[in-house]
């Protein structure tokens, strides 16, 4: 389970520089391209913060559940070294 949390934390690294770099040849694109009718720059602008703003939330909701597994990694290997502990099988100087 660790792998595929660590997998999608990866995954998100690479949504997020794709992303930016995504948002970076768009708007230079656009600046390019000085006869851009500006009556479509408005539908340019809120298609990008839509994208955006979806993939935000999409990235939070994941961090999120992200979060949650690693706090409920480190419980459990917090149980695991008290129950070694209670049983005697923990360091023993």
């Amino acid at each position: 389970m660790r792998f595929i949390v660590d997998l999608y934390k990866l995954i998100i690294y690479i949504v997020l520089a794709l992303i930016i770099i995504g948002v970076v040849l768009v708007i230079a694109e656009l600046m390019k391209a000085g006869g851009t009718n500006p009556a479509f720059m408005g539908i340019y602008l809120y298609g990008i913060v839509s994208v955006l703003v979806t993939v935000v939330l999409f990235l939070g909701i994941l961090a999120t559940f992200i979060s949650i597994h690693d706090r409920h990694a480190e419980i459990v290997d917090e149980l695991r070294e008290i129950a070694d502990a209670i049983r005697g099988e923990g360091t023993k100087q």
